[in-house]
């Protein structure tokens, strides 16, 4: 058995949503598992999922995102989403 894991695939869109973040302060962490991305941005903790509005995987997403809804993890694609999640807008 191999411990060794693959790397999540990340979205496009990604790196210009946290460097946007970390533009306004807020402190951004990758992770996988819930979702995208950790961020602390005053005093507050936020997950964020990043989903890519050219995905080819729609059917595959519909779960992930029923799975996001029930826990309440927002999913943004551009950078002002990301902002308003936070409050920043």
């Amino acid at each position: 058995m191999s411990l060794h894991r693959r790397d999540a695939r990340r979205d496009d869109n990604e790196r210009p949503i946290i460097a946007a973040l970390e533009r306004i302060g807020a402190k951004v962490e990758q992770i996988s598992q819930p979702c995208d991305l950790a961020v602390e941005f005053r005093a507050r903790h936020f997950l964020i999922e990043v989903d890519n509005p050219e995905s080819k995987y729609r059917k595959r997403k519909q779960k992930q995102l029923d799975t996001f809804a029930r826990m309440r993890i927002p999913m943004v694609r551009t950078v002002d989403e990301a902002l308003r999640v936070i409050g920043a807008l």
